[in-house]
């Protein structure tokens, strides 16, 4: 009996978004007139935002035992997530990420902290036992990811990967296993491009669908996402909308991505749903100051 839709293992940090009106350069300085303390970390972001779309939602990770710690904790239980898997650890400290944000762009400036000493023995198999997906985010340690996937396997449950950029900026050999455990991977085109190790976007395609992965969610900023499988692509056009923050674009796209799967709609209406919850999202400073409801969500498809 599974009694939980998505497991999300990966990074919880806290977030300071700084709003700017440039970025600096070498030796330069620049006013801070607005700061927006939130939590992150792609993993929490995804599980956050799959409980808002009504998802059965639980988070497997690591925080520090200090007052970031307990405030993230408060998020997970505010937004009715799961944190039985959420281990406190007093050798670190919790996590935190500097966002600047300036014009629709930003910087990420990320110290995992507690985050990346999650161990293979915080990853407990009744927990993983317990879901229908198990997602993966963005880690640099990368065996406690490794070890949810091999027990996710062993019992037939649907493994999902977003890399983000600290599990593509590793080497394809040190990668490779992780993306040989995964069903559904999501990530950026320029993400998928570096952990294939190839520069051409087809050539990277053709080869992962070779590797484990049966569907590839990618994602192309405005030019909206790619959804493909062994024997065809769907292009998704992105919503034309005010981009105010892209930060945690990619993780709103996953959780909508994935509602839709878990629905068993067709792959071009969650692409569709990825695409509209990151719209959503991007209108507003922050990884999850707007992230959408399930009735949110469907209404803004119906009027775009």
């Amino acid at each position: 009996m599974k009694t939980l839709d998505v497991i999300s293992i990966g990074a919880v940090l806290l977030d300071i978004n700084a709003k700017v009106e440039r970025f600096p350069s070498i030796d330069d300085e620049v006013f801070v007139p607005e700061l927006i303390m939130s939590g992150g970390g792609s993993a929490a972001n995804i599980a956050i935002a799959c409980s808002r779309l009504g998802l059965k939602s639980a988070f497997i990770g690591k925080i520090g035992k200090d007052a970031n710690g307990e405030f993230l904790k408060k998020e997970f239980l505010k937004e009715n997530v799961n944190i039985n898997g959420l281990v406190q650890d007093t050798n670190y400290n919790t996590g935190m990420c500097f966002i600047p944000v300036s014009k629709g762009e930003r910087m990420i400036f990320a110290h995992s902290g507690a985050a990346n000493h999650l161990n293979p023995e915080d990853i407990k198999k009744n927990q993983i036992l317990s879901t229908k997906i198990v997602l993966l985010a963005s880690l640099k340690n990368l065996k406690p990811l490794i070890q949810a996937a091999e027990y996710a396997k062993d019992e037939d449950i649907l493994v999902a990967l977003n890399p983000g950029t600290l599990i593509a900026d590793q080497d394809y050999g040190t990668t490779k296993e992780l993306v040989q455990l995964t069903d559904i991977f999501i990530s950026s085109e320029k993400e998928l491009n570096k952990i294939m190790n190839e520069k051409y976007t087809n050539i990277s395609l053709k080869k992962i669908l070779k590797m484990g992965p049966s569907v590839v969610a990618m994602t192309r900023g405005s030019k909206g996402a790619l959804i493909s499988e062994k024997n065809q692509r769907k292009e998704i056009p992105a919503y034309k909308v005010k981009v105010v923050d892209t930060t945690g674009a990619g993780d709103s796209f996953t959780a909508g991505f994935l509602a839709g799967y878990l629905e068993g709609k067709d792959l071009e209406i969650c692409g569709k749903m990825g695409n509209a919850n990151a719209a959503i999202l991007i209108q507003n400073i922050g990884a999850r100051n707007q992230l959408a409801k399930k009735e949110i969500l469907e209404d803004f498809i119906k009027k775009n």
